[in-house]
């Protein structure tokens, strides 16, 4: 049985066997079978991608929540750091004015110390002085 067929390949019109022609259908349908594979790789590679698309998406959608979340920790900690050198200056002041006050309580209780030495002093002077005016002369 032979068949004519014509194509790019036998363009010259040789005639083909049946086992020929047989083996190029074999081939065919093996061609056949690899593109349906390849297909179903590809559907599966498209679905891979979609799936990893989503995850992306996540991703992007994490980030913006973490990025967010860190801008609100940059500002709490800006506002924590205002707080801080408010209170400090503060503290420094009060600090400034005890120490005002305490240099003022000891001039103060220095002043009356020395006062106090010198009413002794001259308390002692006195009592001195009647001591001898009271004592028998000998």
């Amino acid at each position: 049985m032979n068949q004519k067929i014509y194509d790019e390949g036998y363009a010259d019109g040789q005639e083909l066997q049946a086992g020929e022609v047989k083996r190029l259908e074999e081939e065919n349908q093996s061609l056949c079978e690899q593109i349906a594979q390849g297909a179903e790789r590809i559907s599966d590679l498209v679905a891979k991608s979609s799936d990893l698309a989503q995850e992306l998406d996540d991703m992007r959608l994490r980030a913006i929540t973490a990025e967010g979340r860190l801008s609100a920790a940059k500002e709490s900690i800006l506002i924590r750091d205002q707080r801080y050198e408010r209170l400090t200056k503060e503290l420094n002041g009060l600090r400034q004015a005890i120490d005002s006050h305490i240099e003022g309580n000891l001039t103060e209780t220095y002043r009356d110390h020395v006062n106090g030495r010198n009413v002794a002093h001259e308390l002692y002077e006195d009592i001195e002085a009647l001591r001898k005016l009271i004592e028998p002369k000998e």
